[in-house]
């Protein structure tokens, strides 16, 4: 068993912890700069037409905190991004558009697809023999259905309307928005049937009762908004160099001083202690809040990314793990923007590991029409 410091070094020469398992920042209040702030700003917008994007930084609460936490707490988060009031809510996983597009590349992609979307690959490939669709195929018959469901109140869609709905977007790739449908089903119709495979069925229960991000918030905000369907937006482009590349890096940075000055940072002084403080008093709100400030953002990128900067390997493999980061962050905000046009989103939130938010509110901010917006000042003091 690795010891926890020798655990904690590798992790960041990896990328494990960059996906939000560690932070000490939030980011610059992006918002302040107002219209003017840079060279590509739209002139004949006003701020209020703007498409406002919130970047929640989170941890990875299904691998960090403690199933017995007390998660009731969640609640005073939730209503606080109800407030907000989300018309698209993005999540860190893979779109099905991407996936299939790594299935493509075999035997590229395989373990990246096994390691990031093992399961929704296992439930859709479930869902398509079922349905006798392709993946292209269910995500159309999807996204019509669910059009067809906008403005709709609850409860003049059938029961067999929303577990077709499940079925296809499980089948599409899309598991936290079939999921998302099957939440609107009472208890006892979440159950297979001649629309819903058995192994379909119990996935997506699963998926409901898993304490994850992606379920607790994503999920559980979305249809409290009434919303259809989630956004995946997360991009692997650097997967393949830490699959390659991570244990070299890892032995070269073994014999470097900065991995040494990583132990004291709050990065490994702080963080653990407030996770496991705010798991055991349900103080979430409190958590994000400290996770999105701007000095948790400036300790974050000091901590996990400016480190390759000082390190000066003589393989070149600091700065090339350091690119590979920006270059997933680059598509990351190139996803958001895409749903966010194709949805004419207005108040998009897209909540993700705590490592990617400094990232993505500087790219976010450089567009045209967007405005970040300052997460304080949504989740409060």
């Amino acid at each position: 068993m690795l010891k926890p410091r020798f655990y904690t070094a590798t992790c960041v020469a990896i990328g494990a912890l960059a996906d939000g398992a560690v932070a000490l920042g939030g980011a610059p209040n992006m918002e302040a700069a107002g219209p003017g702030g840079g060279s590509l700003r739209a002139p004949g917008l006003k701020p209020d037409e703007r498409t406002r994007i919130l970047v929640l930084a989170s941890p990875h609460l299904g691998q960090q905190i403690p199933v017995d936490a007390q998660w009731d707490g969640l609640d005073g988060l939730l209503d606080a991004l109800v407030r907000y009031q989300p018309d698209l809510i993005a999540v860190e996983t893979l779109s099905g558009d991407l996936i299939e597009s790594y299935q493509r590349s075999k035997p590229v992609y395989d373990d990246v697809l096994q390691a990031f979307a093992g399961e929704t690959l296992a439930v859709g490939k479930a869902g398509q023999q079922g349905a006798q669709v392709d993946r292209r195929g269910a995500s159309e018959q999807a996204s019509a259905m669910l059009a067809s469901f906008e403005g709709k109140p609850l409860d003049s869609i059938s029961h067999a309307e929303r577990k077709r709905a499940a079925f296809l977007l499980a089948a599409a790739y899309e598991l936290p928005s079939a999921a998302l449908q099957w939440s609107y089903l009472p208890v006892e119709q979440r159950v297979a049937d001649e629309v819903v495979s058995s192994e379909v069925a119990v996935a997506l229960t699963g998926t409901l009762s898993s304490h994850n991000e992606v379920t607790a918030l994503g999920i559980a905000l979305a249809a409290r908004m009434r919303l259809q369907r989630l956004q995946g937006v997360d991009d692997q482009s650097d997967a393949l160099f830490q699959l390659r590349s991570g244990e070299q890096l890892m032995r070269e940075l073994s014999q470097s001083p900065e991995l040494a000055r990583l132990q004291d940072s709050l990065l490994i002084k702080e963080l653990p202690g407030r996770l496991q403080k705010h798991a055991a008093t349900g103080d979430w709100l409190g958590l994000y809040r400290w996770m999105n400030t701007p000095a948790y953002a400036a300790g974050d990128v000091d901590a996990q990314w400016h480190i390759f900067h000082r390190t000066r390997l003589a393989s070149g493999l600091d700065r090339r793990r350091a690119g590979l980061w920006e270059v997933r962050n680059l598509r990351i905000a190139a996803n958001i923007r895409t749903a966010a046009a194709e949805f004419n989103a207005k108040r998009a939130l897209v909540i993700i590991g705590a490592s990617h938010k400094p990232f993505l509110d500087a790219y976010l901010q450089a567009m045209m029409d967007v405005v970040v917006a300052d997460a304080e000042s949504v989740l409060g003091r």
